[in-house]
């Protein structure tokens, strides 16, 4: 092969692995909507997600109702955009997407595969005690993506709760989505405001 040739041919090697690599940098960002039923009433929530941070906004809520979770500040931010406030406080293993561990877990395993709004799952069941379970032992099934990494379903059938994905969009999340917007002031709630 021609040196000049060859050049080329390893240049747009290079530039085609490049593309792939901000393709999967990308891969795991997504919008959606997540529908939460508890008790037979159903909330629909706009998720923004990227694997380090993700944004909840109500959907259908009378007032602006906005939580941002950053894993990498380990903070929640709590935005109340009709007064340019935000609360923070810090991230608990239970906001996370795919808890560590469940409160009184005694068991996790993965249980079965299935296809979820277009995404192959891997069904994972935790067993955890609990008083107001028949036998003490509560249930939580987990649908986890095995592209995306984050629970497509939940449910907890002894709480009469469930959480699913729907209509995801796969592509970058803007930046702004997971800050506080500019001009938004730090609220600090008085103490009584922790104990209720």
């Amino acid at each position: 092969m021609r040196p000049y040739l060859r050049s080329w041919l390893t240049l747009f090697i290079l530039l085609a692995g490049l593309v792939c690599l901000v393709g999967l940098a990308f891969a795991q960002e997504f919008s959606a909507e997540q529908t939460t039923i508890t008790r037979g009433r159903a909330e629909i929530d706009l998720l923004y997600y990227r694997p380090d941070r993700w944004r909840m906004e109500a959907k259908d809520a009378d007032f602006p109702d906005i939580t941002i979770f950053r894993l990498d500040k380990k903070v929640v931010w709590k935005l109340f955009p009709l007064e340019k406030k935000y609360l923070q406080i810090p991230l608990s293993p239970e906001d996370l997407p795919i808890p560590e561990k469940i409160t009184g877990e005694i068991e996790r395993k993965v249980v079965g595969q299935e296809e979820i709004e277009g995404q192959m799952c891997d069904k994972l069941i935790v067993r955890y005690s609990s008083e107001s379970a028949e036998g003490g032992v509560g249930e939580m099934y987990f649908w986890i993506s095995q592209q995306l990494k984050v629970p497509i379903r939940t449910e907890a059938p002894d709480l009469d709760w469930k959480t699913e994905i729907k209509k995801i969009k796969m592509g970058p999340q803007a930046d702004q989505l997971f800050e506080v917007p500019q001009g938004f002031e730090a609220f600090v709630p008085p103490l009584e405001f922790f104990l209720h």
